[in-house]
């Protein structure tokens, strides 16, 4: 005999998981939201079967699949917070070092605690091919939730000085080029000076 409350635990759990992604990052856990699909298949072949084995086996994959849209919605809020982490130090490239001027000694621990974030990252990539860390979920939740908070952390601070920063890197750029132009000036005018020469030796 199934105990359907089982099913109802975890699709509201899966649920809830999913609508927190939602608000916090503003993103769809596409990979979460296909789980929660084949979890809806398989319950209603669950409640269509006629045998006793279909039945079964039609609830226990429901119950997998609502099991892992939880842990896929776990990861996906925490990959795309790092994401967006990863394209800010990108984006800023060799001008990154303007981001720890401005902020201080607290950027150190800030990106001590995104590096942290990125190798537990690796971690949840095996959490939902094992069945049994269901039954740990919460601890999970509990280890993910200072990650989320790093990697949040850390956007909102570059929020914060945004404008200041790039105006800063505007500034920096405009700089190297102006410097790497007075720099072809002395070549330009000596390549200039050698074609004046030749055409003095050829035309007169």
């Amino acid at each position: 005999m199934v105990d359907v409350s089982k099913l109802a635990e975890a699709y509201r759990e899966a649920e809830s998981a999913i609508r927190s992604v939602e608000v916090i990052t503003n993103k769809v856990p596409i990979p979460a939201l296909n789980e929660m699909r084949y979890a809806g298949y398989h319950a209603i072949a669950f409640l269509l079967a006629g045998e006793h084995k279909q039945k079964e086996e039609e609830y226990g994959k429901s119950v997998s699949h609502c099991r892992r849209a939880y842990f896929d919605a776990q990861s996906f809020m925490l990959l795309s917070l790092y994401s967006r982490v990863k394209n800010i130090r990108d984006g800023l490239g060799e001008y990154l070092h303007f981001f720890p001027e401005m902020v201080g000694e607290p950027y150190s621990a800030k990106k001590a605690a995104v590096e942290k974030a990125r190798a537990f990252l690796e971690t949840l990539r095996t959490v939902r091919k094992d069945a049994q860390r269901w039954e740990k979920r919460g601890e999970l939740y509990e280890s993910c939730k200072p990650h989320i908070e790093a990697c949040r952390a850390y956007i909102q601070t570059f929020e914060s000085i945004r404008e200041e920063l790039c105006s800063k890197v505007d500034a920096a750029k405009a700089a190297e080029q102006k410097s790497s132009r007075s720099l072809w000036i002395p070549v330009w005018v000596g390549i200039a000076g050698v074609l004046a020469t030749i055409a003095a030796a050829i035309f007169f």
